[in-house]
């Protein structure tokens, strides 16, 4: 996975986020903190539309219960 998160992000396919993105839900939903380049990657994917909503909205859900 780190091999992914060292390329550049407009050099992704839809594949390699989805890769990402689920990888790193998974970690929130297990309360595990991201670092911040690791927050900047997935949000700059979820930003630019490069995930789909409805991962986007399941990140999103899965922080705010990290939050709690």
């Amino acid at each position: 996975m780190r091999n992914l998160r060292a390329q550049n992000s407009n050099s992704w396919n839809s594949r390699e986020v989805n890769i990402v993105i689920k990888k790193d839900i998974a970690r929130v939903v297990e309360r595990e903190n991201l670092n911040e380049g690791e927050m900047i990657e997935v949000m700059s994917h979820i930003m630019s539309g490069d995930a789909a909503p409805v991962q986007s909205a399941a990140f999103i859900t899965a922080l705010r219960m990290l939050a709690d």
